[in-house]
């Protein structure tokens, strides 16, 4: 699409102005409602700080994975540290097919208070209204934003571990092209979006996963190298992980997890250069408490606190106001005990100064850790991340199966390995009582290199309840160094399994993506991406 008509412009000019009013609305209700439905948080980002200069006569094109499913969400719009009001005006959502590129016909036009745009005021944050769209967990979202701008620094989240695109300055309104071609560039950021939340059963809550980067899932490629660009767009965060491992439960999720991480977060004081967010205790409010369904919460901060030599004192009395301000209205907490920081230089760039880890700072680490074990803080419960990610004989460094590089930051394994050490029957949830799931279906993928150039792609469809495989179709993608090799339609057999075999003169690691769309007794789903190795 091209800039729009000076027509169209001036209508927009005089929605914004009607919706203004909306930009002061809160994140959203503290805690599940009892019915047949409620909004519980999809997926958030919480806002860090400022990102770069700004856009002016742009679309961003914001990429997101949520936890749960729907057929209906609404999208938040966060200026929470802009110097200037911002106005947005238009907004898509629909499904993402890959990279920018949208599924046709799934784009849906998200509205604020019946108005196309809205403007949201310094400091504030706007809701958009109820848009109708259905989508499966992990099945990726793209929400197009329009600034006319010139926007100024954006609130953003700075470390999304997921890529996000915009058009070229000047380019116009290009929310309603479904194809990649106007979203030139791409960044690891989330721009201004900082929430989706949907409307699901009355059994299910919001699980919050309140951290620093090890709950935001940096991955650091070894001192001084920066971030790990690996595992960008896989979710390898242990709230990812920790989602899949409710939503493999049998009768389905009942909890929706959500990542309120920021690197370089700090419980007693805001973050350094504005990009790690203010401090633990004071965006308890916005980032937990306002996280529409949250019913639960796994807290895991600390470790830069104690590398700026915070007292095991401090973090203690730190950790026990979170616990008592968060059952004050009425969530379940479990507390995480700090997991070790290592004896080596750890270099986050922008975000902190360098730091070391020395052993006075890692005897405050231990000591806060029997603190929790003992009981004292008041938690519900307790998650032992440190004895589930320390070497077995170098208790106070990082199992180096389990390390990215940088002897703090876990590998995706490490995520992994967190993810398992949360007791599922230790979260409480909603207290309402569940309405009968919608059946829901597991997707098996598995790719094997055979005979040389052969690509093996085989799997199986799970259905749960009544579910049944009749007239369902799986889409396999393979992808060798970002690149679509071939795509392919095909159609589930009445055992529920598929299979196909391709020649492929592309050696080396090729990617396979596999989703499908159900029919009226499955909801549709995709893998995660698995991977064949061709010689």
């Amino acid at each position: 699409m091209g800039v729009r008509s000076v027509l169209a412009t001036a209508l927009i000019a005089v929605a914004l102005t009607a919706a203004g009013t909306l930009a002061t609305a809160a994140h959203g209700q503290g805690s599940a409602a009892c019915g047949t439905g409620h909004w519980v948080a999809a997926w958030t980002a919480d806002p860090s700080g400022l990102l770069g200069s700004g856009y002016n006569d742009q679309t961003l094109r914001v990429i997101l994975t949520p936890h749960v499913g729907a057929d209906q969400l609404r999208v938040h719009i966060s200026n929470r540290f802009g110097p200037q009001p911002i106005a947005i005006n238009h907004a898509t959502v629909a499904l993402r097919q890959s990279g920018a590129a949208l599924i046709p016909g799934t784009s849906r036009q998200v509205t604020f208070g019946g108005q196309p745009g809205v403007i949201v005021p310094v400091g504030g944050e706007a809701i958009s209204d109820p848009a109708s769209l259905t989508f499966a967990p992990f099945h990726d979202l793209a929400v197009s934003l329009y600034v006319r701008g010139p926007t100024g620094p954006a609130t953003g989240h700075y470390i999304a571990r997921e890529r996000s695109y915009a058009s070229a300055g000047s380019s116009g309104d290009q929310t309603a092209v479904e194809g990649a071609d106007p979203f030139g560039s791409s960044t690891t950021t989330a721009p201004y979006l900082d929430a989706v939340d949907a409307v699901v059963p009355a059994g299910v809550g919001t699980a919050v996963l309140f951290g620093d980067s090890i709950t935001d899932g940096y991955e650091n490629a070894g001192p001084g190298n920066g971030e790990e660009q690996g595992g960008i767009d896989l979710g390898h965060r242990y709230p990812d992980y920790l989602a899949e491992r409710l939503i493999a439960q049998p009768g389905g999720p009942r909890l929706s997890v959500v990542n309120a991480g920021i690197a370089g977060n700090r419980l007693l004081a805001d973050g350094q250069q504005n990009l790690a967010g203010a401090s633990g205790l004071s965006r308890l409010e916005p980032d937990v408490l306002g996280v529409a369904g949250v019913t639960d919460a796994i807290v895991l901060e600390g470790i830069n606190d104690i590398a700026l030599l915070a007292s095991a004192n401090q973090m203690e009395t730190a950790l026990g106001q979170v616990v008592a301000k968060l059952h004050a209205r009425g969530v379940h907490v479990l507390l995480g005990t700090i997991s070790p920081a290592g004896t080596g230089l750890l270099n986050l760039g922008n975000l902190l100064p360098a730091i070391y880890i020395d052993s006075s700072a890692n005897a405050v680490r231990v000591a806060v850790n029997g603190w929790i074990r003992s009981g004292a803080s008041g938690a519900d419960g307790i998650v032992d991340f440190d004895a589930a990610l320390h070497s077995a004989s170098l208790p106070n460094e990082l199992n180096p199966g389990l390390d990215s590089g940088d002897h703090v930051h876990p590998s995706y394994l490490g995520y992994k390995k967190m993810a398992e050490t949360v007791n599922l029957d230790s979260l409480r949830g909603s207290q309402c009582t569940p309405s009968t799931p919608r059946p829901t279906t597991t997707l098996r993928v598995r790719a094997q290199a055979r005979s040389g150039h052969h690509l093996l792609i085989s799997g199986s469809l799970v259905p749960a309840g009544s579910g049944t495989c009749a007239g369902a179709q799986v889409t396999v993608r393979a992808l060798h160094a970002g690149h679509t090799l071939f795509k392919r339609r095909l159609r589930v057999t009445a055992a529920c399994r598929f299979s196909s075999r391709r020649a492929i003169r592309a050696p080396g690691r090729i990617e396979v993506r596999v989703s499908f769309a159900g029919n009226a007794n499955l909801l549709a789903s995709k893998a995660r991406p698995v991977y064949a190795r061709l010689r």
